[in-house]
């Protein structure tokens, strides 16, 4: 156990004494809070008795000042307040906390891919879970039968409805990723007749050359 706080290094203070910290009435501009004067604080309870503030830190009218007020939240199951959390939160507070307790958010706070969440556990939706395992064999379809890019394969399973109609998939590719799935179109047909082929997972060259490539294949 910490030894008790001894009353010498916590002198009681006379009534007409100043206080630690300098309380501001709500009369003060910024312009006199900020003034670059020295903060009055004890110094052998405050290391940084002595600090001044720098003179970016002095206001101005010339500059822009930013105040921020942190709200802290009752959690009912810890029934306690949770810690603030000043990370920044790519979907916002309450959607963060919310995926926070189902253990949905990485360390960084991203979501985590449905992958990482049902190998471990965490997601246990049992439609969601189908889904998931449908998509996984669209994909591999897509990929081994139409020689359809990785990236487009997937984000072709996430945005059918039927995650295991691989004709909607079909057209799906044809709308949004005509292009892209001509070339695979063309390699489609050189790996029925035979040939080996490759499919370009990352696209560096330019339209020109993504033409010429079309009507190669």
């Amino acid at each position: 156990m910490a030894p008790a706080a001894s009353p010498a290094r916590h002198p009681r203070r006379a009534l007409n004494e100043p206080p630690p910290r300098q309380v501001r009435s709500d009369e003060e501009t910024l312009g006199e809070i900020f003034n670059g004067s020295p903060y009055a604080v004890d110094a052998d309870v405050d290391p940084h008795a002595d600090w001044v503030p720098r003179a970016e830190q002095v206001f101005d009218e010339k500059k822009l000042m930013q105040l921020s007020i942190w709200k802290k939240y009752w959690d009912e199951d810890e029934k306690a307040y949770e810690a603030i959390d000043l990370a920044y939160k790519p979907y916002g507070p309450q959607q963060t906390r919310e995926w926070s307790k189902l253990g949905y958010l990485d360390e960084k706070g991203h979501l985590r891919t449905e992958r990482e969440l049902i190998e471990s556990g965490a997601l246990t939706d049992e439609t969601q879970v189908a889904n998931w395992h449908k998509k996984v064999a669209l994909v591999k379809l897509l990929r081994d039968e139409y020689c359809v890019r990785e990236k487009h394969a997937w984000e072709c399973a996430d945005e059918v409805e039927a995650k295991d109609d691989v004709d909607e998939a079909v057209r799906w590719l044809e709308f949004h990723k005509e292009k892209d799935f001509g070339i695979a179109k063309g390699l489609k047909e050189k790996k029925a007749a035979g040939d080996e082929v490759e499919v370009i997972e990352e696209s560096d060259h330019d339209d020109d050359e993504e033409e010429r490539l079309m009507n190669e294949y």
